[in-house]
């Protein structure tokens, strides 16, 4: 019986993926020049970063690049890229607030566990007004342990103060999705592109949008 919904917040209640690849890609240019693209297979940056905090992927970016700079540093600079598209572009993801709603009337406690800054989390929940629905959040500033590590959906149980087979977790990301299965959790797959199959086997349902997430389905489970 499901006690419990675990939300990530990035390509699952918002539509910032793309975003966050822009601003990887941006940045990338300004430290490596317009063939910045050369020096990274794209699929491959792609699997080792994607749904990690901003600590493991400015280590990776730092040792790849050779980037003399701070960690600090490289995360502010990349945020400062990534808030700007955020203001012009970000949108909530379809059916979300819809979702939200219907979990909120049936009595499901909520909580957002990302692997993104708590900088950005906060903006996000302040513009979309969503802090009315969740009990409490996780940020990548606060994981112990990158996501595919279990440390955060465990720490999302023990506040929720149920076990972590009672929890259902929604991710779409690779990483967020082992993370989500090795804690014990029921994951539910959001498919992307960027979501091989090989990686939500183990997943008790993939869907392509959150509207295809329904209450029948949650109390069945």
């Amino acid at each position: 019986m499901i006690k419990a919904i675990v939300f990530d917040l990035d390509g699952v209640l918002i539509d910032s993926e793309p975003l966050w690849e822009q601003s990887t890609w941006e940045y990338l240019k300004k430290k490596c020049g317009p063939d910045a693209h050369k020096k990274f297979n794209e699929k491959e940056l792609d699997r080792e970063v994607r749904g990690r905090t901003q600590i493991f992927i400015s280590r990776y970016l730092k040792k790849h690049l050779v980037i003399p700079d701070p960690l600090t540093t490289i995360i502010n600079d990349r945020l400062k890229i990534l808030l700007v598209l955020f203001n012009k572009h970000l949108k909530l993801a379809p059916g979300a607030i819809s979702l939200l709603k219907h979990l909120q009337q049936q009595g499901y406690p909520m909580l957002i566990a990302t692997s993104g800054p708590r900088k950005v989390v906060n903006y996000v929940v302040r513009r979309f007004h969503l802090k009315k629905y969740f009990q409490a959040v996780i940020s990548g500033d606060e994981m112990k342990y990158s996501k595919p590590h279990p440390w955060v959906y465990k720490r999302a149980a023990r506040i929720l103060h149920i076990k972590s087979n009672e929890m259902l977790v929604i991710e779409d990301s690779i990483s967020g999705v082992l993370a989500g299965i090795r804690s014990g959790a029921k994951v539910i797959a959001l498919k992307k592109p960027y979501t091989p199959t090989r990686y939500t086997r183990h997943a008790i349902k993939i869907v392509r949008g959150l509207s295809q997430i329904t209450i029948k389905f949650i109390q069945s489970i």
